[in-house]
């Protein structure tokens, strides 16, 4: 509720309609999901669960390879599951409200909308589709996972091409990082599984920094519409500066974070030999960076248009910026130990 509110915060007619269709896209996603878990209990209790443990995950867990959970109603309540879940997350087609709401939020809600509440999402559906694989097999989820995740990145990445509003872009550039993830979990594997979950921080902060450019856009030119703005590189060059290094880890060029999480998840795909998904995978990324670039250069190049307000950073923005920026550096380099023994953790925990 607090955060439909605040993607309506600017009381335009865009906003508050942005506002209203996330409320309830969102909302019978969520029942979705509600009921998904529903009937996961109701198998748990069937099974012979103790009705006080059937909602615990650790205890479903435990159970899980000692009892025979019915396997119809497991996947029955994965598909409500990964609807429910997936329309916050912003699977195709239930992403409609996604690129509304990121466009006409403000900027820092925009940001925690892409960095924090799909990457939530995409939890709870990690902890489902473990139960999910113990209780029918990897094959059913999974299925499910690359056909949404297959499916998100090729609808958002042909969207990218054709986008004129900045924030849109980076919207739908959040619709197929959720794909790639969902992708990595789809494969499994080692690799799969290390490479979705390192994503899902890589992504978050290469977005983060990619909306905070972004505002700073607004401020100065009170638009974020790309062809009424050029010149950037002229009038805005710290911003600019920001924006090219947030571009060029989102679309997942070395020596950033993203591309190690990329390189692992196509590793699984090849070591699987599953050639569609490579070949969907490497196209798509291809085109998402020509998307990237001719937007970007259409921003930075030509004469400049208009007169930015404030053209110089100030220190909080450029510790903000400096800190994700350094971030998608080390992880591209070297994945911090401590952060290294958790993502092990939980990949041994998942499979």
């Amino acid at each position: 509720m607090a955060s439909a509110l605040l993607v309506g915060f600017y009381n335009t007619e865009g906003a508050v309609e942005a506002g209203w269709k996330y409320l309830i896209v969102c909302t019978v996603g969520i029942a979705f999901a509600l009921f998904g878990t529903i009937v996961l209990y109701l198998a748990a209790v069937q099974a012979g669960m103790n009705p006080a443990a059937a909602l615990d995950w650790v205890s479903l867990m435990d159970a899980v390879p000692r009892m025979g959970f019915d396997p119809h109603l497991v996947k029955l309540a994965f598909v409500f599951v990964i609807v429910g879940y997936g329309t916050k997350i912003g699977f195709v087609p239930m992403h409609s409200w996604l690129p509304d709401a990121h466009a006409e939020a403000p900027t820092p809600i925009s940001a925690l909308l892409s960095a924090v509440l799909l990457n939530c999402a995409m939890y709870a559906v990690m902890r489902y589709e473990v139960i999910v694989s113990h209780a029918t097999g990897p094959a059913f989820p999974h299925t499910l996972l690359l056909i949404f995740g297959l499916l998100s990145m090729v609808v958002a990445g042909l969207l990218i091409l054709v986008q004129r509003n900045l924030k849109r872009l980076l919207a739908y550039s959040s619709v197929e990082h959720m794909g790639i993830i969902a992708i990595g979990l789809g494969l499994g594997g080692p690799l799969g599984l290390f490479g979705a979950l390192l994503h899902t921080f890589n992504h978050s902060v290469a977005k983060s920094l990619l909306f905070f450019s972004a505002g700073n856009v607004r401020h100065n030119f009170g638009t974020l519409r790309m062809d009424s703005i050029s010149g950037m590189s002229r009038t805005l060059p710290q911003t600019s500066a920001a924006l090219v290094v947030g571009s060029l880890a989102i679309v997942g060029l070395p020596p950033f974070g993203l591309f190690i999480s990329e390189f692992a998840i196509l590793s699984e795909a090849f070591g699987q030999a599953r050639f569609l998904v490579v070949g969907l995978f490497l196209v798509m990324l291809s085109v998402v960076f020509g998307g990237f670039a001719f937007h970007l250069l259409r921003l930075l190049g030509g004469e400049p248009a208009g007169v930015p307000s404030s053209p110089k950073l100030i220190p909080s923005e450029y510790a903000v910026m400096g800190i994700a920026a350094f971030c998608l550096l080390v992880f591209g380099a070297r994945i911090p130990h401590l952060f290294g023994v958790f993502l092990q953790e939980a990949i041994a925990v998942m499979r």
